[in-house]
């Protein structure tokens, strides 16, 4: 994992790279160092990284805010799509 910064007029963001792919404003816990959230930024993206990168507690929620349960929603998904890891998951 890689963080790097962007200037977007007066605001700064901080972006993640995680295995070469920009997964969004950084989702690291402070007090852990661990990733609290990813994000896929297509549908390919998604076929290819959710394997390694899910865990069985984890929610995936779309850019306009549904919960996306399966490929079918995946595939009407808004992106980008977030997978959000509750407290004490895997």
């Amino acid at each position: 994992m890689s963080t790097g910064s962007a200037q977007m007029g007066k605001i700064s963001v901080e972006l993640t790279v995680i295995d070469g792919e920009p997964c969004g404003p950084s989702g690291v816990n402070m007090m852990t160092g661990e990733l609290v959230f990813r994000e896929f930024h297509s549908l390919n993206h998604w076929a290819n990284k959710a394997s390694g990168w899910m865990g069985p507690s984890d929610i995936l929620v779309d850019a306009s805010g549904k919960v996306c349960r399966n490929g079918d929603d995946m595939a009407r998904a808004v992106y980008p799509v977030r997978i959000y890891r509750p407290f004490g998951g895997q």
